[in-house]
């Protein structure tokens, strides 16, 4: 399992989304490098929902805390913060 703590002080962990494949209803593999109790009620609450593109992968479309949506691909990473909510780390 790998969650990544943010910052002691903010109470924050993330988590990285991996390329697993994606056939439009399931995956070969996790799609996170972990499923943390907060992610899962993310993808329960449509917070965070995978959605098909033209690669062999899916694409996530994350509610941020600030409203936003935001298009996740494989290497970025997922923030949660407790009390703030939801961000996006992109790596490209």
């Amino acid at each position: 399992m790998s969650i990544v703590l943010i910052d002691d002080r903010r109470n924050g962990e993330a988590v990285r989304i991996t390329a697993a494949d994606w056939n439009g209803s399931s995956f070969d593999g996790c799609p996170f490098s972990a499923t943390p109790e907060w992610l899962k009620a993310a993808i329960k609450s449509a917070a965070v929902l995978p959605f098909g593109s033209d690669r062999d992968y899916a694409l996530w479309r994350v509610e941020t805390r600030d409203g936003k949506t935001v298009i996740a691909e494989p290497d970025d990473w997922i923030m949660y913060e407790a009390g703030k909510g939801l961000r996006v780390y992109k790596m490209a």
